[in-house]
């Protein structure tokens, strides 16, 4: 179903969602309506026509394809997560939250024009992504390897994809690991994990680390081109 609302172009989706929601993609220019199931056609109509003002104001002129934001960089349309780039369509709501929904991420905003916000909702959605994996993760880590970290943190590091104290057991792993492939993550648990075992690099280490991910030098590499 499509809706002609002044000569834009309404896309209109009927999902197992509770709410109607309306959704604007930056990147392709097209406007998104999810509604309940059975919900009228009338109803749907009302709800878009009683968006229309905010519609004109926020897809005219320039506006599409270059987010106005209250900060001087270019808003981003799309996220890497676990190796895979998606789309992001922003959307107008009563906080400031992002989610997946299907091969697309939405980024729910008060203010659609705040690039802040909108990081600040990605990072949040990343971090929740990535604290979920280690929860997975480390634990089958630790007990292949009868290693245990006393802690583990989220750190959004600039040089280093982990990190391990030796002394304290601490390790922390590095919040951009929830961009690239689930097998980088992989490989930095247990490279942390070994060195509470052998500090350095040595040929021990090493040991360690190809007994239990043979390929760790491929994704070595792969991680160093990121």
């Amino acid at each position: 179903m499509i809706i002609d609302l002044d000569g834009i172009k309404i896309e209109v989706t009927r999902k197992k969602v509770k709410n109607l929601r309306l959704v604007v993609s930056y990147s392709d220019g097209k406007v998104r309506v999810s509604a309940p199931m059975r919900v009228s056609d009338k109803v749907i109509y009302d709800f878009v026509e009683s968006k229309r003002s905010w519609l004109k104001k926020h897809l005219s002129g320039d506006k599409m394809h270059s987010v106005p934001t209250k900060n001087t960089e270019k808003s981003r349309d799309t996220l890497m997560m676990w190796g895979k780039s998606y789309n992001i369509c922003i959307l107008q709501g009563n906080k400031d939250r992002a989610f997946f929904e299907g091969d697309e991420i939405k980024a729910e905003l008060r203010d659609t024009s705040d690039r802040d916000a909108l990081e600040a909702a990605l990072s949040a959605l990343q971090r929740a992504e990535l604290r979920e994996a280690i929860g997975e993760s480390f634990p089958l880590w630790e007990a292949r390897l009868g290693l245990h970290a006393t802690e583990v943190k989220i750190r959004d590091m600039k040089t280093r994809w982990g990190s391990c104290s030796v002394d304290t057991g601490r390790i922390r792993i590095n919040l951009k690991l929830a961009e690239l492939p689930r097998v980088c993550l992989e490989y930095v648990i247990l490279h942390e994990l070994a060195h509470l075992r052998y500090p350095d690099h040595g040929a021990e280490f090493k040991e360690i680390l190809g007994r239990h991910m043979p390929d760790w030098q491929s994704v070595r590499e792969s991680m160093k081109k990121s």
